[in-house]
């Protein structure tokens, strides 16, 4: 029998198996998605089910180059106006990181409410904290009944 090698390719730094089909694959890219793999796959003319080791060199080429300036409508990029450039950015890679990360050390740095609440490690976007997300004790406003003394 033949022995099937696993293929593994390095795309935006992020390794991706070849057993995968490429909208799958692809997805496991930081900075893509559902939609983005699908409008990436159809702007190429790539079938979206064709395993990723099936694929040409020409056509990872292709993808590579596509990956790392997708020609996307600029209400699909994930990365709008922003603060600094005012411009349509779609970020991948390990770029997704770096951007939250600075952007969170701003907000913490101008002292804003979301940056205080990233500080004390609660919740930022305003969800219901007195029943939830709740450290150490797992009972949440159960209280013993006191003993009667006889």
């Amino acid at each position: 029998m033949k022995e099937k090698e696993e293929k593994i390719f390095h795309i935006c730094d992020v390794d991706l198996p070849g057993n995968l089909p490429v909208e799958r694959a692809l997805r496991k890219i930081p900075g893509i998605g559902f939609m983005t793999s699908r409008a990436i796959c159809l702007m190429l003319g790539v079938d979206r089910n064709k395993k990723l080791s099936d694929l040409t060199q020409e056509e990872v080429k292709k993808l590579e180059e596509v990956l790392k300036n997708p020609p996307l409508p600029s209400w699909m990029k994930n990365r709008r106006r922003d603060p600094r450039t005012g411009e349509d950015l779609h970020l991948t890679g390990i770029d997704v990181k770096l951007k939250m990360k600075e952007d969170i050390s701003l907000l913490k740095k101008i002292k804003c409410w979301r940056g205080i609440r990233h500080e004390l490690g609660l919740k930022v976007r305003g969800q219901r904290l007195r029943s939830s997300w709740r450290r150490g004790s797992g009972v949440v406003g159960v209280q013993k009944k006191k003993e009667v003394k006889r």
